[in-house]
């Protein structure tokens, strides 16, 4: 079973648990969870909206440096690119 990393209430309040923000037996502001969570999804989607972007030239710059002709990168290029983004 794949994790639901749907950006629901119900998972941005589990994932503060799990990271050890909220404690379930403490009162969380769930506005500023929300907005942080929020803040941070963001700051992800704009940092593989850039792998996208670099991807293509990347593609053409291997292909030049290894003597073979260029492909246009798919969709799992893209997908891999993006679940092994580090932080730049």
């Amino acid at each position: 079973m794949t994790r639901d990393y749907t950006m629901t209430l119900d998972n941005v309040f589990q994932w503060s648990q799990e990271a050890g923000v909220a404690s379930g037996s403490e009162p969380v502001n769930i506005t500023a969870l929300q907005r942080f969570a929020a803040l941070v999804a963001a700051a992800e989607r704009e940092a593989c909206a850039v792998v996208c972007e670099r991807l293509p030239e990347t593609f053409k710059i291997a292909a030049d440096e290894f003597g073979y002709k260029a492909e246009a990168p798919t969709a799992e290029n893209y997908a891999a690119a993006i679940r092994a983004r580090i932080d730049e």
